[in-house]
C-alpha cells in the first residue's frame, strides 16, 4: 500500500509491497497517486523484481 505525504511543497509517494520498497517525489498529488498505483501493479505482476536475480553478496554490496 502506498503512503502519500506532502512535505514542504513536494508530494512524496512511498510504496512497500512484497518486500519491495520504492519512493518518489512529485509536484502534484495526482502525479504521486498515479505513479504509486502503476508501480504497485508492476510489483504485483512481478515486473519490478529485478533484485531477485542478485545473490545475497551482491545485494549487500549494493
Amino acid at each position: 500500500m502506498a503512503t502519500i505525504r506532502k512535505r514542504n511543497n513536494i508530494w512524496r509517494a512511498e510504496i512497500c509491497r512484497l518486500r519491495v520498497r520504492l519512493s518518489g517525489s512529485f509536484h502534484t498529488k495526482a502525479q504521486a497517486v498515479a505513479w504509486a498505483t502503476q508501480k504497485e501493479a508492476e510489483i504485483i505482476a512481478g515486473k519490478d523484481l529485478a533484485w531477485t536475480d542478485m545473490t545475497v553478496a551482491e545485494t549487500f554490496c549494493r
